[in-house]
């Protein structure tokens, strides 16, 4: 049984190889800024876009394989948050530093998100601690709060060329919110799991 709960199948396979993509997307997008060409910078632009646009792919096609092939497993369920977590936080950090050649991401936006994402991460942790699983699923809100923060991170790569600054500003505000209104919406579900949890040990005593 502890096999199956750690199988490797290829909905996991899928997940590792995102993870293994996140330093490429990371190179390529350091390039933009110190390629000595305008043609490499170009280049370099969107090589990190296409990269970031596969993980982001991959991250969809992860989860309908599973579901399709009723090939869900423990070990899927903590490599696929993670492999999200890893993304966002490394790609807003990046976007919003000074090592990216622009159009910037919002300093206040990347301290939302990444905020967010670790605090879903503390949560995940806390969840399997106290219960012994991962009931703390992703919920439909933070599905599409991930996939706007994505749509958000491919607009900063494209460029103002491609994504004007009105688009841009409005994904912000949008991601923003979605962003708040997620985390708030774990936090109700951890505290839910956590007040259960201990009101069944109680009465179990």
């Amino acid at each position: 049984m502890a096999a199956e709960r750690v199988r490797l199948n290829w909905p996991n396979r899928i997940t590792l190889a995102r993870m293994l993509l996140i330093p490429a997307f990371l190179i390529a997008a350091l390039q933009v800024k110190q390629a000595p060409t305008e043609g490499l910078v170009t280049f370099a632009r969107w090589s990190a876009f296409a990269v970031f646009f596969l993980v982001a792919v991959g991250d969809a096609a992860d989860g309908v394989l599973a579901r399709r092939r009723n090939a869900q497993t423990e070990l899927g369920a903590l490599l696929d948050p993670a492999a999200d977590k890893m993304l966002m936080i490394s790609a807003y950090v990046l976007l919003a530093s000074q090592r990216w050649a622009g159009p910037p991401m919002p300093g206040w936006v990347s301290v939302i998100v990444v905020s967010r994402d670790v605090f879903i991460a503390l949560a995940f942790v806390f969840v399997r601690l106290i219960t012994g699983g991962f009931p703390l699923g992703v919920s439909r809100l933070g599905k599409v709060c991930t996939t706007l923060q994505m749509v958000t991170v491919l607009a900063v790569i494209a460029g103002e060329d491609v994504i004007g600054t009105d688009l841009r500003m409005g994904l912000f505000g949008v991601t923003v919110v979605l962003t708040v209104l997620s985390g708030v919406n774990y936090m109700y579900r951890a505290r839910y799991l956590f007040v259960n949890q201990g009101s069944s040990a109680s009465r179990r005593a």
